[in-house]
């Protein structure tokens, strides 16, 4: 994947105190929650060490397991914060694939108070598709039940991966000095000339553990908050926009003050993607294919795909919908004094694949099927959990599904193509050939009329094999039969 890091950096004496700040900011927000909600569930990352705050119902979707068919697992903690203990009854997975997630009990059903417990939930896919459950965590403290809406996808897919299999062109371009992410107009990476041989997609990257990686830090620390999380209301992927929000913290010592300030900021990340020719590439949905929707939109690629993929992102002390400042541009200017903060931001990119397992080449009947012009021929073909689909001779133009295929009537010799097909599974082209053959064009004649008791001649020409017929049943394979001592009873019609 293709991953930018930037920093700006400024000096600060003040730093511990700011930090002493935050944490008690934390311990009043902790305090102030103690007597709400009882049950808490977050996913941990052990790869960040950052935890996500789940609500009730969400989706999460699992990371591509890799290698493909592999098993991949997330982390979750049921967190307690109330003042009275906690009993868990029940974590059960159900659901059309429950059998592919399993859940690893936590080692305690008691959840002391403002305290918590850890459990994994496994993923092993057995299908080629996108496979869900629902994991439902139950108490006896008459507190809600609690869902989870799981997802995977099996073998079928993998990445992100960068740069993607075969090779690509690439090239970004932006405007102002450091990263261009963050000054006006934003920053745009170039993709083309992508070898696909599989259906594949260009997208925001997830890392092994689920987690988007795009983040931004002004205060040089690392939390939560500060991983985007995409913003279904502000994006429009028919109009190739994604929309993430964040938010970071910034230290002010204005006024020549030494006493220091944290000051909450918001972020907003903004992709719009187009082609060479500026116009909107629509994105689709990544739970289409079994992603997250935190990577907020996906473009399916081709050999013959060009992407312009331009992110900005920008700041603001109020959380708004409308005008907000790049975000180094709203660094730079912000009120400070010797600060010792960082502006970091992490952003990365990548090519996820759909994979397909082995799907066998039709059977069919290796002799080429042989008509007579102006007739059509009968094709048959058999496939094994998948679909039958007849092409021309290319193999570009699809003439028929399933089997048998009645072909169009036929004047010249004709080849087409066969093959198995399931979903985006294809297997090798079988060729199956049309014989022609050209109708005779005969010539006949006798020496008719004839005198009885003498040799009726008949005379045939013309290329091919011959069949007479005649009065009294009369047949004959010569080309030009004779017929000795003549009859009234052999007058009549001969044909040929």
């Amino acid at each position: 994947m293709n991953i930018d890091y930037f920093f700006t950096k400024k000096t600060s004496k003040f730093y511990n105190y700011r930090l002493r700040v935050v944490i008690l900011f934390f311990s009043l927000f902790n305090c102030s929650h103690g007597f709400g909600q009882t049950i808490s569930v977050l996913r941990s990352s052990t790869n960040t060490g950052l935890k996500t705050q789940l609500n009730s119902a969400s989706t999460v979707a699992f990371p591509v397991a890799t290698p493909s068919p592999g098993q991949s697992s997330l982390l979750f903690e049921i967190k307690n914060t109330s003042s009275t203990s906690l009993t868990l009854t029940n974590l059960q997975i159900t659901g059309a694939n429950s059998t592919d997630f399993t859940v690893i009990q936590p080692s305690s059903f008691v959840v002391g108070a403002f305290s918590s417990v850890n459990f994994t939930v496994n993923y092993t896919g057995s299908q080629y598709a996108v496979e869900a459950a629902v994991l439902t965590i139950s108490n006896n403290n008459n507190q809600a039940i609690f869902t989870l809406n799981l997802i995977g996808v099996n073998n079928q897919l993998t990445g992100p991966i960068y740069p993607p299999v075969g090779g690509i062109n690439f090239s970004s371009s932006g405007t102002g000095n450091g990263t261009p992410l963050g000054r006006s107009g934003g920053k745009t990476f170039n993709y083309s000339g992508v070898t696909a041989s599989s259906p594949t997609y260009w997208g925001p990257s997830m890392n092994s553990m689920g987690d988007l990686n795009m983040s931004l830090s002004m205060d040089g620390s690392s939390s939560v908050d500060e991983y985007f999380t995409f913003s279904a209301s502000e994006s429009d992927r028919i109009q190739g926009k994604a929309v993430w929000r964040a938010i970071t913290n910034i230290n002010s010592f204005a006024n020549g003050s030494n006493i220091g300030k944290s000051t909450i900021v918001y972020l907003r990340a903004t992709l719009i993607t187009k082609n060479a020719s500026d116009v909107v590439l629509p994105l689709t949905d990544p739970t289409s294919i079994g992603l997250s929707e935190q990577i907020g939109g996906i473009i399916p690629f081709t050999s013959s795909t060009t992407l312009k993929a331009n992110y900005i992102i920008e700041a603001s002390i109020i959380n708004t919908t409308g005008s907000m400042t790049p975000y180094l541009e709203f660094y730079d200017n912000f009120p400070m004094h010797n600060s010792g903060s960082l502006a970091l931001i992490s952003l990365a990119n990548g090519f996820y694949y759909e994979l397909c397992s082995t799907i066998n080449a039709p059977s069919t009947n290796s002799l080429p099927s042989t008509i007579c012009s102006g007739n059509t021929a009968l094709l048959s073909a058999t496939c094994t959990g998948s679909t039958i689909k007849w092409y021309d001779s290319d193999g570009i133009n699809l003439k028929a599904t399933g089997s048998p295929f009645t072909t169009p009537t036929l004047t010249t010799n004709t080849n087409y193509k066969v093959r198995c097909e399931n979903a985006n599974c294809l297997s090798p082209f079988v060729d199956i050939s049309v014989i022609v053959n050209q109708n005779p064009n005969p010539t006949i004649s006798s020496n008719s009329p004839i005198c009885s008791g003498n040799t009726i001649s008949l005379t045939g020409g013309g290329v091919g094999t011959y069949a007479w017929s005649g009065p009294n049943l009369y047949s004959s394979t010569a080309q030009s039969p004779l017929i000795p001592s003549a009859t009234a009873s052999m007058s009549g019609t001969y044909t040929l």
